[in-house]
């Protein structure tokens, strides 16, 4: 609505008074639950600590979840305004309110699972969400019949539904295992996020055809998401990862085994 009534100036505008205000709750209204520690500040041990996040296949089994599935929302943003003003014909104030479709599934579905978490836990949504998720395949009918808004956004708005049954136990099992280096395991599990979106993003730009674009790597991002899944559930129960340069005390499942999970069978 800004933007046929103000100006694409105050978007941007917007976005910079948002910025201030997230970084004044930061410095003033969050209190840092962390003793400073500079002697964790060493490159050679981060670097050993990356390392061993990227050679647990627990960690990357769920990251790679995440990838293919917040990947596509990266993605889908770079897509859509062409699709749907220029092939559609929305004007930009209909796009910016189309696009409640994908945000509005997503945060409805986040309150969904709030709720049903209480009564079946978090575990046993994800096997049940690949399937929600291969909804993304929805948009390959794009390669076929001629794009409607309908027609792209409800296989839009069905993948944002199924992303918000995945993350609450595919964020904890990427994280759990390193109770240590939750951090600087939850900033590689956002690169891989972001990156996966970036690299398709960057891969439909030089497609050069929007919807060639969200035709064929959507499809391949949610069939990541459930391939890594499948993956992930075979590989048992997670357990307890001490960092590179601290004596382990025995590892110790932490995680109940995603075998349990029968969703993308049943």
């Amino acid at each position: 609505l800004m933007l046929p009534l103000l100006g694409w100036r105050s978007i941007f505008i917007l976005m910079a008074l948002l910025g201030l205000g997230v970084i004044w709750i930061v410095l003033f209204a969050m209190k840092e639950t962390v003793i400073p520690d500079r002697s964790r500040l060493n490159l050679p041990a981060l670097g050993r600590t990356y390392r061993m996040l990227l050679t647990n296949p627990h960690f990357l089994g769920a990251s790679l979840v995440m990838g293919g599935a917040l990947g596509a929302l990266y993605a889908q943003a770079t897509f859509l305004p062409f699709i749907l003003m220029d092939d559609v014909g929305l004007s930009p104030a209909q796009f910016g309110l189309s696009m409640l479709a994908q945000s509005g599934t997503f945060f409805f579905a986040s309150l969904l699972v709030r709720r049903l978490m209480k009564i079946y836990g978090a575990t046993g949504w994800s096997g049940r969400a690949c399937r929600v998720a291969l909804g993304s395949f929805g948009t390959l009918t794009l390669l076929v019949w001629p794009p409607s808004f309908l027609h792209v956004m409800i296989p839009v708005a069905t993948y944002s539904f199924g992303i918000a049954f995945v993350m609450p136990a595919m964020s904890t099992a990427a994280l759990a295992p390193f109770g240590k280096a939750a951090g600087v395991a939850a900033s590689m599990m956002g690169f891989i996020q972001m990156g996966t979106g970036l690299v398709m993003g960057t891969l439909g730009a030089l497609m050069g055809n929007a919807l060639l674009a969200m035709g064929i790597l959507i499809p391949l991002l949610g069939a990541m998401a459930c391939a890594a899944f499948l993956v992930y559930r075979r590989l048992g129960p997670a357990v307890a990862t001490a960092l590179p340069d601290t004596p382990a005390t025995g590892p110790a499942p932490i995680l109940a085994s995603t075998g349990q999970v029968s969703g993308c069978e049943r």
